[in-house]
């Protein structure tokens, strides 16, 4: 066994005290890296099922440039909440239909008008519509 091996894979020191693993497990290949306390941070595992990305903690993306996710379905979902902030104008379109939904809904313009447009009818349908109040 080569210095770095161990009945689990092939370890490696890095920098920070932090740890790369490489191991096969259930027929996959397991690449990990692991915070100087052993947590995972990071793991990439490879198998039939292609490519898992798994992060755990909490996780930051930082970019200079630009971020553009291509594919074909995309799907976000968090467990307790979901926010979209931009520093600039924000952009929601769907050459499809465009559907939200929620238990309560408020659409706030802080400063300026809401503008509502339709090509063809306007249907507003509560219990009570009120205007002006």
């Amino acid at each position: 066994m080569a210095e770095g091996d161990t009945e689990a894979g092939r370890q490696v020191a890095l920098g920070g005290r932090h740890t790369l693993e490489i191991r096969r497990e259930d027929g996959a290949d397991v690449v990990t890296l692991l915070a100087p306390d052993g947590r995972a941070c990071l793991s990439i595992e490879v198998g039939e099922g292609g490519p898992v990305l798994r992060l755990e903690g909490t996780a930051t993306l930082r970019l200079g440039g630009a971020l553009r996710v291509d594919a074909e379905r995309l799907e976000l979902h968090g467990r307790s909440g979901v926010a979209l902030t931009s520093g600039g104008a924000m952009e929601v379109s769907a050459e499809g239909d465009m559907v939200t939904q929620g238990l309560r809904q408020r659409i706030t313009s802080s400063r300026g008008d809401v503008q509502v447009e339709a090509n063809d009818d306007l249907r507003l349908d509560g219990e009570r519509v009120l205007v002006n109040c």
